[in-house]
């Protein structure tokens, strides 16, 4: 039978290579950690334009002058090269910057709700409402299915109420 002292040796013979494990794991750590190259903190361009480095211990770098590759010094697009143009689909603009045979664009879709009517055959965006069986639908996705069928790419956003009563 073991006494407290024998399991006390047992123990420690066993954590042992752990120990020793977890001692080289931190000692490859801490040279892994004075091998590495310093990382770069922050990168700025200075009001003379040359490009400054900061580096992760406090150290900065200028790394020369920054040259542009189609500009010219001092010219920009101003509100005279600016024009929006609509889409038909009534949510999508393009935006558009043109100076001479320079052009910069892009399309913004606004993520809104648009009433189409009441449905008929054709293809609907995410997005279109529309009523059919005196409900009001929604398109999820971009779709051509009739709204109140299964896996249609529509949801109910308001349902039909009941019929009322003839007025006497």
């Amino acid at each position: 039978m073991l006494d407290i002292n024998d399991l006390a040796d047992v123990v420690a013979d066993a954590v042992r290579p752990v120990k020793e494990e977890l001692a080289a794991a931190r000692a490859e750590i801490a040279a892994l950690k004075e091998a590495a190259p310093m990382g770069t903190a922050d990168a700025l361009i200075d009001r003379d334009g040359n490009l400054v480095l900061t580096f992760t211990d406090g150290r900065t770098k200028s790394l020369g002058l920054v040259h542009g590759k189609d500009g010219k010094n001092g010219e920009t697009f101003t509100l005279d090269d600016f024009d929006i143009l609509p889409d038909p689909d009534g949510r999508t603009f393009k935006f558009c910057f043109t100076r001479g045979e320079e052009m910069h664009s892009f399309e913004f879709a606004f993520p809104v709700v648009l009433d189409r009517g009441v449905w008929k055959e054709g293809t609907y965006q995410h997005g279109d409402a529309v009523t059919w069986a005196g409900s009001l639908w929604i398109a999820q996705r971009d779709t051509d299915a009739k709204p109140d069928v299964a896996d249609s790419g529509w949801r109910l956003a308001v349902k039909k109420g009941r019929d009322g009563k003839d007025a006497k």
